[in-house]
């Protein structure tokens, strides 16, 4: 199961960085990128950070899909495909966020204090 949530994550930041390289530059993406260096530390907070960061991710891909979407209806373009392409995506974040969110708390020592 923990194997699914880390390539299900790697993949989803992935996705996200390419999407942030085009509209904010290089930058931006080596920054997403970095997050995924916290997936070598095994804490209690890595479950709840990376359900958080991907449920904000979430809400960003669903503000594009319909300003996007929003777009192409106005212009008279074609919307379907791209809907249906963007809901994938967002799926896949859902599902991911779902993993950390629940599946993968037993997995990770409690911090020591």
């Amino acid at each position: 199961m923990m194997k699914i949530t880390y390539v299900l994550t790697v993949l989803s930041q992935l996705i996200f960085s390419a999407h942030i390289w085009r509209h904010w530059g290089l930058t931006g993406a080596i920054l997403t990128l970095l997050l995924l260096a916290s997936l070598l530390w095994r804490q209690s907070w890595i479950p709840q950070f990376w359900s958080v960061v991907l449920w904000i991710q979430v809400g960003m891909w669903l503000q594009l899909t319909l300003d996007l979407a929003g777009y192409r209806l106005a212009s008279g373009q074609a919307w379907g495909r791209l809907t249906v392409i963007m809901l994938a995506v967002i799926s896949l974040m859902v599902g991911c966020a779902w993993l950390w969110g629940k599946a993968t708390r037993f997995h990770f020592k409690p911090d020591k204090l």
